[in-house]
Formats: structure tokens, sequence, C-alpha cells
């Protein structure tokens, strides 16, 4: 229902202790006037003022009513439930339970949420462990650890839970042998395990059974995320190409690129090793001497680099060079140091000053 509509019968069930019943639409006096009755009929309608005659009698004596759940307003009346509102299995008559998995709101297994676990195995391990105390509690003689087997039970587990959520209409379709988009172009079937595959083109390929027929499963679920971070992982943060190869071996997820690719963005090790640069911080203002009109070199920096060889009558020899630089108008003068001794430099910086004056200061 819209929430405008449930928010109002939540109003009325908390002010009324009133039972709710349904009234069928011949003895229901409020369908005379919106039905476009006119007033003078109105005035002599004695089920308008009146109500319906079982109104007069007990409780007990009321007509009972109950609702038979066909398969053709089976849709219809999901279409009515607000998805995100857990319902629970009323007492519906004509019905077995496989039709109302189509309208029910299918809970997780062990009402646990993928949404708490940061890790696939994580979850499956503790679903096992769940699984092995509940078949404990009908004598099972179980111990030691988990076995694989038990992994993969629960991995069942799951994956049929989260099919029956979010492709209940298309189990209706391949079970009542109808087609729609998404089954004739995934080419979907349901196995003897009740989990839906995807049939391609593949079948004589020589592959595993796995590859030919992968299990679908929904882009938007945080089941698939864990499933296809744990690949990334298994295999050592490879990218999306890499994993999406991976995950068709068993299973085929509706764009399954752009749904890896969006995984594998927030992957905590791939944006430390691989993310982009730090930003650029905050560049501040050049100071008042660099921006300050000057003679050249009146504000000095010096430098060194080197060494370089150069060739001698004696052979090859090692000299470094200073630079000096203004820093107002970016002038530089170099000088040809022997060495890197205070001497040379002292040196250098008297030649420095002979030709292009005294600096006031030197950085």
């Amino acid at each position: 229902m819209s929430t405008f509509v449930e928010n109002r019968l939540k109003e009325i069930r908390q002010c009324t202790d009133t039972e709710l019943r349904y009234v069928s639409t011949d003895i229901n006096p409020a369908g005379i006037a919106s039905r476009g009755t006119h007033f003078s009929e109105i005035k002599s309608n004695n089920l308008w003022w009146n109500g319906p005659s079982w109104l007069l009698l007990s409780n007990d004596q009321w007509p009972t009513w109950s609702y038979n759940l066909t398969t053709e307003n089976v849709y219809l009346y999901k279409s009515e439930i607000k998805p995100s509102t857990s319902y629970q299995q009323t007492e519906l008559v004509g019905e077995p339970l496989q039709e109302l998995i189509a309208i029910k709101k299918l809970e997780s297994p062990y009402s646990m949420k993928c949404e708490i676990f940061s890790n696939l195995i994580r979850l499956l391990r503790i679903t096992a462990w769940v699984q092995r105390f509940i078949r404990k509690q009908k004598k099972d003689t179980i111990s030691g650890s988990l076995t694989a087997k038990e992994i993969e039970d629960a991995k069942f587990m799951w994956i049929v839970q989260i099919q029956r959520k979010h492709f209940a209409k298309e189990i209706h379709d391949i079970t009542k042998n109808k087609s729609s988009n998404i089954i004739s172009q995934l080419g979907l079937t349901i196995d003897n395990s009740g989990l839906i595959r995807c049939v391609g083109r593949i079948e004589h390929a020589d592959i595993s059974e796995n590859a030919k027929r992968p299990i679908l499963l929904p882009k938007k679920e945080s089941f698939t995320k864990l499933l296809i971070y744990n690949y990334h992982r298994n295999l050592l943060h490879v990218g999306v190409a890499q994993t999406l190869s991976q995950i068709r071996q068993k299973y085929w997820i509706p764009q399954g690129r752009s749904t890896v690719r969006h995984v594998l963005r927030t992957c905590g090790n791939c944006i430390r090793y691989e993310g982009g640069p730090y930003k650029m911080p905050f560049i501040p203002p050049l100071p008042k001497k660099r921006a300050t009109e000057s003679s050249p070199y009146t504000y000095t920096g010096i430098d060194y680099f080197g060494p370089l060889y150069v060739k001698t009558v004696n052979g090859s020899k090692k000299v470094w060079v200073c630079l000096y630089t203004c820093l107002v108008v970016r002038a530089i003068h170099l000088e040809l140091m022997l060495d890197m001794t205070t001497d040379q430099f002292l040196l250098g910086f008297r030649r420095f000053v002979a030709r292009c004056g005294t600096p006031i200061q030197i950085i």
C-alpha cells in the first residue's frame, strides 16, 4: 500500500478496537452514494439508512468471508503491497504455499541481514553454524569444524532466498510456461534443485556445467556485492574484466560489468594503492620580497647542481655549478666550482658580488 494509506490504516488501528471485516459490494451502503445514485432514491433506500440486515443480529450470526487467492490476481495483490514492509503469512483459502511466494515478502534466512556483513565467508559460516544448531535440536550428532558441504548448503540457502525475493514473477512465469523479456533474453530455467539458471548458446562447449548454465543473481542485492568482493579479493584484487570473467564461470549478474565496477570502486586496498594523487594544497601568496619591484639580485637564492665531467689536459675532471637566481625577476648567474668546499664557495660568491652587486638577503 502507499505510504499515505498505510499511515491512515495505522491511525485507525491505534484509535479503535474494532474488528474489521469485508462487506461485499451489493450490501455495502457506502457504495450507494459513490455510484451516482439520485437523492430521491437515497431517501427511500433502507440499505443507506439502516445498513445490511445482518447488523441487527449478534456477531456470531454475521456472514463469514474467505478470500480465494487465484493465480490471476496474485500479482494484482502483490502490487498493492509496499515492498519495504514485512508481511506475515495469513490464512488464505485455495492456493498452495508455492503461490504465496509471489506475494509474500520473504525473510532472510534466520532473520539475518547481509548489510551488516563485510565478508561473504563470515556470513556463510554463521549461517552454517545456525543450521548445525538446528540439526542438533533434531538429535543429529554433528561435531567438529564446519565442512565444505555445510558452507555450500548455507550459500545455496541464501541464493534460493534471494532469487525468490527478486525474481518471484519470473519463477511464476516459468512454472506456467509463460514468457517475458528477461526470460527470453537470458533463457531462464529452473533446475532440479530449484535454482534459476541462464541457458545460452554454449550448451555443447567443453566447459563446466556451471559455466554453461550460470546461476542468476540480482544486481541490487547485498549478497551479490559480497560475492563480487569475495571473488575480487581471492583473485588478489584484479581489475573489472578479470573479476567478471571468473564470476561468470558460475553466476550471471544482469549488467554485470557496471555492477562489478561499482563494487570494486569501494575496495579499500585498491583505493589505497591505485587511487589518484593527493589534491594539491592551497598555494599561499608570494612573499612581499618576491612581489616588490627591486634591482636584480637584491633578493637572491642559491643552489648547487652537479657533478659535471669536463675534459682537461690531464683527462676528465668533476666540477660543480653554483646557481644564483634573483627572486624578483628570476634572472640567473652561474659560477663554476672545482669542488664543494667552503673556500671554493666563498671565491665564487666574491665573483658574483663583483659582477652583480651585494644582495640584501640570500636564501
